[in-house]
């Protein structure tokens, strides 16, 4: 967006702080898992994922596709040229 008019990037910098999360805010629900003496007990029903508002939520159906998942990851691990000893074992 650097070469983007000046009024055309402020109003993209004015439109996507109305949509975006500040980094602080982005982090929080991480920092919370990490530190809430109390985030433990809820994650086990909710596979530990949070919102950004450090709710349990269940993951999507999508997130929990273990095929969908086993691909993905045997796919990333060819694109960066994963050595093969600190590859996940094959299910």
């Amino acid at each position: 967006t650097r070469s983007f008019p000046y009024l055309v990037r402020k109003g993209n910098e004015y439109i996507m702080g109305l949509l975006l999360l500040t980094p602080s805010e982005g982090a929080r629900a991480s920092v919370y898992c990490a530190t809430a003496q109390d985030a433990p007990a809820a994650a086990p029903s909710t596979c530990g994922y949070f919102d950004a508002n450090c709710r349990p939520i269940q993951p999507s159906q999508a997130a929990q596709d273990e095929v969908a998942a086993s691909w993905l990851w045997r796919w990333s691990a060819q694109q960066v040229r994963l050595p093969s000893h600190l590859d996940l074992p094959r299910a």
